[in-house]
């Protein structure tokens, strides 16, 4: 997506009350920058559409990882989702 301050991200489906899936992300900030999750929400409005826009966004200091090193989606759904109430 190209966010100044994003380091790296991952995007996953949520239980939303408006439909049954909604994108959510986990996002790690540069070193540096500071931003809070309103202010990537409004940063993303103009660079994705209203449907690809995450109803969430968690800033974190890392993404949980799998044992390959990859981002670890079901420990991003859990946190999101009990981050989401």
């Amino acid at each position: 997506m190209g966010l100044p301050c994003v380091y790296t991200a991952s995007v996953v489906g949520i239980r939303d009350a408006k439909s049954t899936e909604a994108p959510a992300a986990m996002v790690v900030l540069k070193t540096g920058c500071a931003r809070t999750e309103e202010q990537l929400l409004r940063e993303m409005e103009g660079v994705l559409t209203r449907l690809e826009l995450p109803v969430r966004v968690k800033v974190v200091s890392s993404l949980p990882l799998t044992t390959s090193g990859k981002p670890d989606k079901l420990k991003i759904k859990a946190a999101l989702e009990e981050a989401q109430g």
